[in-house]
């Protein structure tokens, strides 16, 4: 059984099994867009961030169970000071990150975030955790800027800028030095996160922005 995780516009999350195309359970979650979903490092929970600044974890079997209940909320609810716009897990690890008008990391022990990064950008676009390095951030930001972030530390660790807005990141699973982000351009540009300077390989052949 494949089964995938939705978000839209109204705030609706929708939970589907692709093998027999139906929704299993739907939420309505936040007051405003979806922003972004992420699965906790169990893969049995998960997290929803949305326009109205509210960050929402949902055990599974609760919302499966309880999902036509009108007084159903989620497990937790976290809310942020700034905008958000993407929220991932960590690979291991209790804690999760979200981008915004800031790159925060969270810990479900706390209301507040546990660390807080900017680094001159009005709104970072979508933040991703590295499979293998599971302590890198990698990020794009509206400024046309990609930057990674070490929350072992203080300060970000690298940025980059190019030519056109980037708006989706992926690290690559097989090897996990390396991450391509889709562009405005039409474009995906892979990097080598050692050498931000040089572009690794332009994938090209797309018809609208990535």
């Amino acid at each position: 059984m494949t089964q995938v995780i939705s978000g839209s516009f109204d705030g609706e999350i929708r939970y589907w099994d692709l093998t027999e195309r139906k929704t299993l359970f739907n939420l309505n979650a936040h007051n405003g867009i979806v922003k972004g979903l992420t699965f906790v490092d169990d893969g049995l929970n998960f997290l929803s961030c949305g326009s109205d600044n509210k960050i929402n974890f949902y055990k599974f079997q609760h919302a499966f169970d309880h999902y036509k209940d009108p007084d159903f909320t989620p497990s937790n609810i976290y809310t942020s000071k700034t905008v958000l716009t993407s929220i991932d897990h960590h690979y291991s690890e209790k804690k999760f990150a979200t981008s915004g008008g800031v790159v925060q990391v969270w810990t479900y022990e706390r209301s507040n975030p546990l660390q807080t990064y900017e680094w001159g950008t009005d709104s970072v676009l979508k933040v991703k955790f590295n499979p293998s390095e599971q302590n890198l951030i990698g990020a794009v930001g509206i400024d046309r800027s990609i930057v990674l972030y070490d929350i072992r530390a203080a300060t970000p660790l690298k940025k980059t800028i190019l030519q056109n807005k980037s708006m989706c990141f992926a690290w690559n699973p097989m090897e996990p030095i390396n991450f391509t982000v889709g562009n405005d351009d039409s474009n995906c540009y892979t990097f080598d996160m050692r050498k931000l300077d040089i572009i690794k390989m332009i994938h090209k052949d797309h018809i609208g922005a990535v």
